[in-house]
């Protein structure tokens, strides 16, 4: 996920347009590894969102939309606006 550092905070953030593209930047975004425990969609609408439990974050130092995150949590995500692997 894209960090955004620009009011000297940390602050994992998505994008909400499909089309825009970033390079990942090891010294500074954040890399989150889990399983999914969930896929669901809201008001029958084609974009599809999962819950992560967090087994593995490269950073604990950076909140992810403004939310504290650790391993073992659970987290709610949207496709659109993540580059997943």
């Amino acid at each position: 996920m894209p960090v955004d550092t620009s009011e000297r905070n940390r602050n994992a953030v998505l994008y909400d347009c499909q089309t825009t593209e970033w390079a990942f930047n090891a010294g500074k975004d954040l890399i989150i590894k889990g399983t999914v425990t969930k896929k669901y969609f809201i008001n029958d609408t084609a974009n599809v969102f999962f819950t992560v439990r967090v087994t593995y974050l490269n950073r604990n130092d950076t909140p992810i939309l403004m939310d504290r995150v650790k391993t073992g949590n659970e987290r709610n995500f949207s496709l659109i606006g993540l580059k997943i692997e």
